[in-house]
C-alpha cells in the first residue's frame, strides 16, 4: 500500500509563521485573526495586497521555513504508517523560488531541510527519494498517477477533482476550518486523527483487495493463480504503471511483495511476450544479474507472470550517475554472450541484422500506416511528403546490402533499451521489460537508445553513451561506420513507431493497458514524429551531438 500526502498545509502549517511574518512587515492590525487563510484574504483587501501577500510567502517557504509547524497527528499518522509498513510519498506543487525574495531562497531545499529537522527521514522512515516537488498542479496530479499512490490526502479540493485524478486513488481531503465538511468524489476529514482512523484500519488492504477482484475477473483470476503459486494469500493489490502493452499490480502478502504482469492476448500478434521475458530473466538471474526482476512463475493460459517487486522511482531526469549504470548493464549483457545457454535465446523482436532487414522492417510499416491513412490528411502527407523521399535517398546507399552481421559481431538487447524502462533505487538503477529480449545488432541498440523519444536526453549524454558503446563493442572495427551510415534509416523507423497509434492492432493493446482518449493520442504522436523527421532531415540524417 502507498499513501501520497501533499506538503503544505497538510504536513507542514504556517499560521504562526504567517502571522509573526506579516507582524515584522508591519501589516498586522489588531482585528487580523492568526490563521494563514484569512491573513491573507485581508491582506488582498489592501491596496497592493495581491504584492504583500505574495512577498510573505516567499520568506515563509524560504528563509522563515523552519518557523512552520508540523501539524498535530501527523507524527501519530506517520508512525503508524512506519510501524505496519506501509510506504508514504510526497508529492507537493511546489516552485523552486518564491515571489519577491531577494535572497533567492530554494524553496524545494528548504522544504527538505525542515523534514529532516522534523525527523520524517529518521523517525518516521521516509524514504527521501519518495519525495517530489512539482511545478504546477498537472504535474503534481501526473506524479500522482505514476506513483501509483493507493490513497492521496491533500488539502486542496482542486487537487483531488483534477480531471487529471487517478481513479484507482482512493482521495481524501484535509479540511480543518470551521463550518461544514466539503462534499466531492473524496472523504473530508477535520483532523489527523480522522485520516488515521480512516485510511490505517487493519481490514483496509482487504477492502481493497476485494474492491479490485470483483471490479476486473481478469484481475481475481490472476491473483487465485498468484496465491497458489506462492503459498500465501494476498493483502493487498496495487494497480502499477502500466507499460505500453500490458498491465502491472504489485501483491503484497506475509513474504513480501510480488509483482503480476498480465499480457493481452489479440489476433494478429503471434509474439510470445510472455514467454520470451520469462526466459529471458530467468537466463540473467542463473547468471549472477542481480539488477533485473527474479522470474517465479507463468500461465501461458491466462497470460500471467509473477515475478519479484522491485521498489524504485520512473528517472524523470537522467544524468551521468544513470547513465553510467546504463553503460555497465550494456555491457553486462554483452559479456553473457559468451554463455553456452545464451545460443538458445532467439533473435530480438525485430532485430536487424542486416541492412536489408531494417529496409524490409521499414518498408512494412509504412505500407501498414499508409493503409490507415484513408481520411487523414496529415497522415498521408507526413508518409508521402516527409518519410517516403528520405527513404528513398538514404535508402538507396544500403538496400543492396543483405549479408548478416557475423555471429560474434551480435549482442544481447532488451530491444527497447532505455531509462524509460529502468527504476531508480538508492543502490542505483533497475531494469524492467524484457519481452522484446534477444540477439541483435549493437548499431541498433545504441541507435535506438538515442533515438527514442520517450527519453528527453541531454546531447552530452547521447555523445557519452555512443563513446561507451563503441568501448564496449570495440570487438566490431566496423561498428562506428555502421552506426553513420544506419542511424538516419533507424530515425525514420522511429517516426513510423511514433505512427503505431494510427493502428487499430495496436490501439487494441493500447486499450488492454488501460489507454484512453484515442484521438488525443494520435494527435500527439503525430506531431512527435513531426518533429523527429524535421530533426533529421535538419542534420541529413547524421547524429549531432547538439540534436
Amino acid at each position: 500500500m502507498l499513501i501520497g500526502i501533499d506538503f503544505d498545509n497538510t504536513l507542514a502549517g504556517y499560521d504562526r509563521a504567517f502571522a509573526a511574518e506579516a507582524g515584522r512587515r508591519g501589516l498586522m492590525l489588531s482585528d487580523f485573526p492568526v490563521s494563514k487563510r484569512s491573513i491573507r484574504d485581508r491582506l488582498r483587501q489592501r491596496p497592493d495586497g495581491e504584492r504583500e501577500w505574495m512577498a510573505i510567502q516567499g520568506q515563509v517557504y524560504g528563509a522563515r521555513m523552519g518557523e512552520a509547524e508540523l501539524i498535530a497527528g501527523v507524527a501519530e499518522f506517520l508512525l503508524a504508517c512506519r510501524a505496519r509498513g506501509v510506504k508514504v510519498a510526497i508529492v507537493s506543487h511546489k516552485s523552486h523560488y518564491g515571489h519577491f525574495d531577494p535572497a533567492g531562497v530554494d524553496l524545494r531545499q528548504a522544504a527538505l531541510r525542515w523534514m529532516t529537522a522534523q525527523g520524517f527521514f529518521d523517525d518516521f522512515g521516509l524514504d527521501p527519494s519518495a519525495v517530489f516537488f512539482e511545478d504546477d498542479r498537472d504535474a503534481k496530479v501526473a506524479r500522482i498517477a505514476a506513483c501509483g499512490c493507493d490513497v492521496f490526502i491533500d488539502d486542496l479540493e482542486e487537487v483531488l477533482t483534477h480531471p487529471g485524478f487517478p481513479a484507482t486513488t482512493a482521495r481524501h481531503l484535509f479540511h480543518p476550518d470551521p463550518g461544514p465538511l466539503p462534499s466531492g468524489p473524496f472523504k473530508a476529514h477535520r483532523d489527523w486523527a480522522g485520516l488515521n482512523a480512516a485510511i490505517l484500519t487493519p481490514n483496509i488492504s482487504d477492502r481493497h483487495t476485494t474492491s479490485l477482484r470483483a471490479s476486473d475477473p481478469a484481475v481475481a483470476e490472476a491473483t487465485d493463480w498468484a496465491e497458489r503459486q506462492l503459498g500465501h494469500p494476498v493483502t493487498a493489490i496495487r494497480r502499477g504503471t502500466a507499460s505500453g502493452n500490458n498491465r502491472i499490480y504489485r501483491l503484497d502478502t506475509a513474504a513480501g511483495p510480488f509483482c503480476l504482469k498480465l499480457y493481452p492476448k489479440l489476433p494478429g500478434d503471434t509474439r510470445d511476450r510472455l514467454g520470451t521475458e520469462f526466459a529471458a530473466l530467468s537466463f540473467l538471474e542463473r547468471h549472477g544479474v542481480e539488477r533485473t526482476p527474479r522470474a517465479i512463475a507463468a500461465d501461458p493460459v491466462s497470460g500471467a507472470t509473477l515475478y519479484s517487486w522491485i521498489d524504485g522511482a520512473p528517472v524523470s531526469n537522467p544524468g551521468d550517475d544513470h547513465l553510467t549504470c546504463m553503460l555497465d548493464f550494456v555491457a553486462t549483457l554483452d559479456r553473457l554472450r559468451q554463455r553456452p545457454d545464451a545460443a538458445t535465446l532467439p533473435p530480438a523482436s525485430e532485430a536487424c541484422l542486416s541492412p536489408a532487414e531494417l529496409i524490409c522492417q521499414i518498408d512494412r510499416r509504412l505500407a501498414a500506416l499508409a493503409s490507415a491513412a484513408d481520411g487523414m490528411p496529415a497522415l498521408d502527407r507526413l508518409l508521402g511528403d516527409g518519410i517516403g523521399p528520405l527513404l528513398d535517398r538514404w535508402g538507396s546507399r544500403v538496400r543492396r546490402i543483405d549479408a548478416p552481421l557475423p555471429t560474434d559481431l551480435r549482442t544481447l538487447s532488451p530491444s527497447d533499451l532505455g531509462f524509460h524502462n529502468a527504476l531508480a533505487a538508492p543502490d542505483g538503477l533497475y531494469f524492467v521489460d524484457f519481452e522484446y529480449f534477444g540477439w541483435d545488432d549493437p548499431v541498433k541498440l545504441a541507435a535506438d537508445f538515442v533515438l527514442h523519444p520517450g527519453m528527453a536526453l541531454q546531447p552530452a549524454l547521447k555523445a557519452r553513451f555512443l563513446a561507451g558503446c563503441r568501448i564496449v563493442f570495440a570487438r566490431d572495427a566496423g561498428f562506428a561506420d555502421r552506426f553513420d551510415l544506419l542511424h538516419p534509416l533507424y530515425g525514420l523507423r522511429w517516426c513510423l513507431i511514433l505512427l503505431n497509434e494510427f493502428l487499430p492492432e495496436r490501439w487494441a493493446r493500447r486499450a488492454f493497458a488501460g489507454a484512453e482518449d484515442r484521438i488525443a493520442a494520435e494527435t500527439r504522436q503525430l506531431a512527435k514524429a513531426t518533429t523527429l523527421l524535421r530533426t533529421l532531415t535538419d542534420h541529413d540524417g547524421r547524429f549531432s551531438f547538439a540534436a
